[in-house]
């Protein structure tokens, strides 16, 4: 790492510590001159290395001698903005329980719902939530933490627990995109299945004029086509409209190139 303007020896050998996970060592060179927030080029003090790594020890250290706790780094990240991140679920769970600023985003526009349902943390999503914060919470792409989980979720949990916080079902990114469309352009069958039995709306398109089945008709994989269509015949029921039951139409399934359905990343 680049020596910042004004860092000492001391300095340099205190951060290699906790990038090294040495917390007495860390403390050694505190207690030598160290100053607590000197930092790399790339801007990250020491708090915020050893909440990237998920170090609780270090971390609990570092705040005990007044780390500065809204530090950003060169990309705009906090401390606990790293931790979530990098799937840090102690980590962020201790800087949540110091009250640390859960209103900060990074350079990216990510914030601390969206990182959270990307990484799957169930428990600290809750926690988030339960804070007060927006369920609902965009970035910069208007993707909702429920689109970044359905993209994530591996286990099957997030998504369910997501949508019992009442999350919005039919939310549109930038693109017009629904959680449904990104259930089909992830190849997830059995969040298709999810999502239509709790209410999604299959006939809403998207800024192409795409509805959810078009973009399960783009896909090459025959097998997955034939599961995300049944899926939508077993499970999409009747939308209404001003209480009055109104069919949906008769989906179009267009015709257009596999590429254009750019999934999530």
């Amino acid at each position: 790492m680049g020596r910042a303007v004004g860092q000492s020896k001391q300095d340099d050998d205190f951060l290699d510590a906790v990038r090294a996970g040495d917390c007495e060592a860390a403390q050694k060179h505190l207690s030598l001159g160290a100053k607590i927030n000197t930092h790399g080029a790339d801007e990250k003090t020491a708090l915020l290395i050893a909440a990237e790594k998920g170090d609780s020890r270090i971390v609990t250290m570092l705040l005990q001698n007044k780390a500065a706790r809204d530090w950003q780094d060169a990309d705009g990240n906090t401390a606990l903005l790293l931790s979530l991140r990098n799937g840090r679920t102690d980590a962020s769970l201790m800087l949540l329980s110091e009250n640390f600023n859960t209103a900060a985003t990074s350079n990216k526009g990510e914030n601390v719902m969206t990182l959270a349902a990307k990484g799957n943390l169930c428990i600290v999503f809750a926690k988030l939530a339960a804070t007060g914060l927006d369920v609902d919470l965009r970035d910069k792409q208007q993707h909702t933490p429920l689109m970044h989980a359905i993209h994530a979720d591996m286990a099957g949990a997030s998504v369910p627990m997501i949508l019992s916080m009442k999350a919005d079902i039919n939310a549109r990114d930038e693109d017009g995109r629904t959680p449904l469309m990104h259930a089909v352009l992830a190849g997830k069958g059995d969040i298709v299945k999810t999502l239509l039995l709790a209410g999604a709306k299959s006939n809403l398109t998207d800024k192409r004029g795409m509805s959810a089945l078009d973009h399960a008709a783009s896909w090459h994989k025959d097998a997955l086509v034939t599961e995300l269509k049944n899926a939508f015949l077993k499970y999409d029921v009747p939308q209404f409209s001003s209480g009055t039951k109104q069919p949906v139409k008769p989906l179009h399934v267009a015709r257009f190139r596999p590429e254009s359905a750019r999934p999530l990343v």
